[in-house]
């Protein structure tokens, strides 16, 4: 797996909007997602694959069905 590297230049850097935009996990496994970024996913449970090296979330939205129906579908 290859990862890009960002290079941040202590001395010249004035804000910390570089960093904003870089999250880490945290001590059990979890990730910030900003609020700008989850306010359009509402009501959303995401699949989570690794895709060409990177950790894809996909959205999807979860329709309950009665207890008869058997057979649970994944449309695209």
């Amino acid at each position: 797996m290859t990862q890009r590297i960002v290079k941040i230049n202590r001395k010249t850097m004035k804000t910390f909007e570089e960093l904003k935009k870089l999250q880490a996990f945290d001590s059990l496994g979890r990730i910030y997602i900003p609020k700008h970024i989850r306010d359009q996913f509402p009501d959303c449970r995401f699949y989570v694959s690794i895709v060409d090296g990177k950790i894809v979330l996909d959205p999807v939205k979860i329709e309950y069905i009665d207890e008869e129906e058997e057979n649970v579908s994944v449309e695209s």
